[in-house]
């Protein structure tokens, strides 16, 4: 099985979760960094073994790699704003 999620599905699935508190926003200026982190959900510790790709704009960015401790290779949100994250069980079926 595999699941692909935009950033705003994402941050959908979480917003119930996030906290109200934070700031509205990022100045323009900041350069940010994104990854995906997969945890198991009862222990909330990493999940390892599973294989990923990163595309930004239909451009792949990282191709079938395996995350290092539950975590993606980190991308610039400046330079990549639509990142697409794609993970599955190494030897599963796409």
């Amino acid at each position: 099985m595999s699941m692909s999620f935009t950033a705003m599905e994402a941050a959908t699935l979480i917003a119930p979760y996030a906290d109200s508190r934070g700031p509205a926003n990022v100045g323009v200026d900041e350069d940010l960094e994104r990854y995906f982190e997969i945890c198991d959900a009862v222990t909330g510790s990493p999940v390892e073994g599973m294989i990923y790709t990163l595309s930004s704009d239909e451009q792949f960015l990282v191709d079938g790699a395996a995350l290092r401790g539950g975590k993606t290779r980190a991308f610039s949100l400046k330079e990549h704003p639509n990142l697409v994250f794609v993970t599955w069980r190494e030897g599963a079926v796409r």
